[in-house]
């Protein structure tokens, strides 16, 4: 069983594009390299986003953090239960692959 369920991998895809939008708009908005989106700036990013205002940019943010966090624990807590199940993850072997 996959890591990652194929929705998962859509969802991360599409909330690292939210959060990649943002960050690269932040430098044009700027002049300096910055990963923080302070308040002053949010209307900027949006209007530079296309979108309506900055509660609908900080909605896809925030959704984008949830996505991700989310993802990594369900993804998390697969890996451990299956760790428990096949043992030390040392003896575990990719199908097909013998010794």
């Amino acid at each position: 069983m996959p890591i990652l369920r194929e929705a998962e991998s859509a969802g991360l895809a599409a909330a690292s594009e939210v959060l990649l939008a943002v960050r690269v708009e932040l430098p044009s908005l700027t002049g300096q390299r910055s990963d923080q989106l302070f308040l002053e700036l949010q209307e900027e990013v949006a209007d530079a986003l296309g979108l309506a205002d900055s509660d609908v940019l900080m909605a896809e943010v925030s959704s984008a953090g949830r996505t991700i966090a989310w993802t990594g624990e369900g993804a998390a807590r697969r890996t451990r239960r299956a760790a428990r199940r096949r043992g030390p993850l040392g003896s575990w072997r990719a199908p097909g692959i013998e010794r």
